[in-house]
């Protein structure tokens, strides 16, 4: 499961993130859940590969112009290390290699293996 997590500004009292949740279903395609906890709303669609990563891009590009609320994304894909950014600081340059990224985890979606528990040590 991919997760992008909206983080809203810190002086906000009791803000909570937005979560965009994305996983692949039997047929491949992509269902797409979006969390807005500081309105208690949750929205769902099915999307093809080029469909997210034209979601993704608009995502992306809205908190860029935005003004308010949010202060930082963070990207939590399962086959890379998560990372963190100022949405302030989300250039062009950064939005390339983060889109890059999720390109290539949408065109190689990876298949549940077992627990990191039970795999082997030298991994």
């Amino acid at each position: 499961m991919l997760r992008i997590h909206i983080i809203r500004n810190i002086d906000q009292e009791r803000a909570r993130d937005d979560v965009i949740t994305i996983r692949q279903n039997m047929s491949r395609d992509f269902v797409v859940n979006y969390a807005d906890h500081d309105c208690s709303v949750r929205y769902s669609f099915i999307a093809s590969r080029d469909n997210l990563i034209q979601y993704l891009w608009s995502v992306f590009d809205f908190l860029r112009i935005d003004e308010e609320p949010f202060d930082k994304v963070q990207v939590v894909s399962p086959v890379h290390p998560s990372i963190l950014m100022n949405v302030k600081t989300l250039d062009d340059r950064k939005l390339k290699v983060i889109m890059k990224t999720i390109r290539q985890l949408v065109n190689h979606w990876p298949h549940s293996l077992t627990p990191f528990s039970h795999m082997h040590e030298g991994i």
